[in-house]
Order: structure tokens, then C-alpha cells, then sequence
């Protein structure tokens, strides 16, 4: 335990001496959720729909995760990765100090976008932003919430250690990288309310997308449904609409099987681009 308290000192002040950090995981996200907050949230979510602003605040945790190839691939010729076994780290253990790491990232992320957005928000009319985390903090299994944030920040730590850790070009890492942002955006069910969700097409690619799990436990709890099955309708108002889940155990079972799996190929794939 002592090693790994020790390499996450060491990334972390590392890291906080790196203006790229702060670039990657405070700066771009905000970018990205006040162009969302004006082109799409504060236009198009309307006040009885509060509970789809979730997701879209949650972009900033998934946008955070583009520092993880930059860091993999440039820390790669370093002494310290190189020789991690001279230092007496095995692989699973500095894997589990990123992992903890990148948890405070993606916090301090969401934390401070969310943030800015409660600001902007509160000059606007229907201060949908500042609905969402009334009935946020409000909603008894909050907690439960945070923890869904958690698991999608380990998830976005896996996939991007499977995208960028045997690539040596950070910039065709983050081509991938940003693919699959837009394949989360596309196919995770953000955009719930909109028809084009509904398409037969978009619904079974949908899911094999792992975040989409991690939206629908969010879903679940912050509508209710997860005590009172008739509270769906606060998800999906239109009685025409496919629900995807009306129970919790399947995206939550699902969303830990995904980053369970994440996490095994990730040390894989984290062991052989060592290896180079």
C-alpha cells in the first residue's frame, strides 16, 4: 500500500506541474458543456424534460478522460514508466493509482464545469441547471448517483487505456479517442427524448455502447422509477416510446461487467505497450 500511495503522489504532483492537465481536464470540458449549455440545453431541454440535463453535465467526466492518451503516451519514454519494476510497481498497482487519480480529475471536473454552468444558468428563464441539482440533492438515492459518476469515470479511464496504451502518436490516439466520444453521444442515450432514438437502427447499436448503462442507472434513480415503476414517465413522457430498462439490476450489472472487463484488457493492454 505504501508503493501505490507513493505513485500517486507521484502523478499527481506531476501532473499538477503540467499546464496540459489543466487544459485536458478543466479547460476543454467547460468549452465543450458552455457550447452544450447555450446550442442545446438552456434551447432545447424544456422544464418538465429537467432530468435529461444529467448526462450532458456528466460529458465533462468522458471529455476529461482525452488527458489519459496524453499522459500513457508521453510518460511511455520516461524512466518512470520504463522502469517500473526497478521501482517495485507492478503494472495493476500504478493501473489502480491512475485509477484513483483520474477519480479526482473527474470530479474536479464535473465539480467545476457544473459550476460555471449553475452560474450561466442562473441568468437564464427556465434555469433548467439549477432544477436539475435541486432535485439532485434532493432525491434520497443521490448517493447512488455519485457512485454511477464513479463507475462512468473508471470506465472512461479503461477505454482510453485500451484506445492510446500500445499507440506511440498521441494525436492519432486522440483522433480515436474523440470517435468514440461521438459514438457515446450518438448511441448512449443522451438524447433520450428525441425520436431519432427511437429508430430501430440506433436502438440496437445503442446498446452495445457502455455508457448507455451507466445513463440509464442515472435514469432510474433520479426519476424514481428505481421505487416506484410508474414514475417512468418522468423519463419518457411519450407512451409510444421504447424504454430500455425498467429495473435497475440490468445497466447497473451491466455497467460493472463493462468496466470489470475494461480494467482486465486495459492491464493487458497496458502490460504489452510497457513492453515497447
Amino acid at each position: 500500500m505504501n508503493k501505490i500511495n507513493k505513485c500517486i503522489k507521484y502523478i499527481f504532483l506531476s501532473n499538477f506541474k503540467n499546464w496540459s492537465m489543466f487544459a485536458y481536464v478543466l479547460i476543454l470540458p467547460l468549452l465543450i458543456q458552455i457550447i452544450l449549455f447555450y446550442f442545446y440545453i438552456n434551447r432545447s431541454i424544456k422544464p418538465d424534460e429537467i432530468i435529461a440535463v444529467g448526462p450532458f453535465l456528466s460529458l465533462s467526466i468522458i471529455v476529461a478522460g482525452t488527458f489519459i492518451p496524453y499522459f500513457l503516451i508521453s510518460w511511455r519514454e520516461t524512466v518512470f514508466l520504463r522502469q517500473l519494476q526497478n521501482f517495485g510497481i507492478k503494472k495493476w498497482e500504478f493501473l489502480f493509482s491512475m485509477a484513483v487519480v483520474f477519480s479526482v480529475y473527474a470530479l474536479s471536473s464535473y465539480i467545476f464545469s457544473s459550476s460555471v454552468l449553475c452560474i450561466l444558468d442562473s441568468f437564464t428563464i427556465n434555469k433548467v441547471v439549477l432544477k436539475y441539482f435541486d432535485g439532485f440533492f434532493r432525491n434520497k438515492a443521490f448517493i447512488l448517483m455519485i457512485i454511477n459518476l464513479w463507475i462512468l469515470s473508471l470506465m472512461i479511464l479503461m477505454v482510453n487505456i485500451l484506445i492510446s496504451g500500445r499507440l506511440t502518436n498521441i494525436y492519432l490516439a486522440q483522433v480515436f479517442v474523440v470517435l468514440f466520444i461521438v459514438w457515446i453521444l450518438i448511441f448512449g442515450d443522451f438524447f433520450i427524448h428525441n425520436s431519432l432514438t427511437q429508430m430501430r437502427g440506433v436502438l440496437i447499436l445503442s446498446y452495445l455502447n457502455p455508457v448507455k448503462y451507466v445513463n440509464w442507472v442515472y435514469y432510474l434513480t433520479y426519476s424514481g422509477t428505481l421505487w416506484n415503476l410508474s414514475n417512468t414517465y418522468y423519463i419518457i413522457a411519450n407512451p409510444n416510446y421504447f424504454v430500455s430498462f425498467k429495473y435497475i439490476y440490468g445497466p447497473l450489472f451491466s455497467s460493472l461487467i463493462f468496466v470489470t472487463c475494461f480494467s482486465y484488457f486495459s492491464h493487458v493492454t497496458l502490460n504489452n505497450g510497457l513492453k515497447k
